[in-house]
């Protein structure tokens, strides 16, 4: 039986899952902008959304300034002990 902390964690990561499948879809369809929006309203935020965001942002968009924010705040979240 889980637990009350258990059944949260499930479902946070079943909420980020449903978030990020949002996400993708609007890169299936070519839209950028909304899937990159959608990638910023998943939380909690982990270093492996930030350097998605941070890619779409390089390679889609050409805005290397935010692309570089968003890799190093990945950086920080992976370098910051808990």
């Amino acid at each position: 039986e889980l637990s009350a902390i258990d059944f949260f964690l499930l479902f946070l990561e079943t909420k980020t899952m449903q978030d990020e499948l949002k996400a993708k879809e609007y890169l299936d369809r070519g839209d950028i902008d909304r899937a990159i929006i959608a990638y910023q309203r998943i939380r909690p935020m982990k270093a492996r959304i930030l350097n998605i965001i941070g890619h779409l942002c390089s390679e889609k968009k050409g805005d290397y300034t935010y692309a570089l924010r968003c890799h190093t705040q990945a950086l920080t979240l992976i370098h910051t002990p808990m």
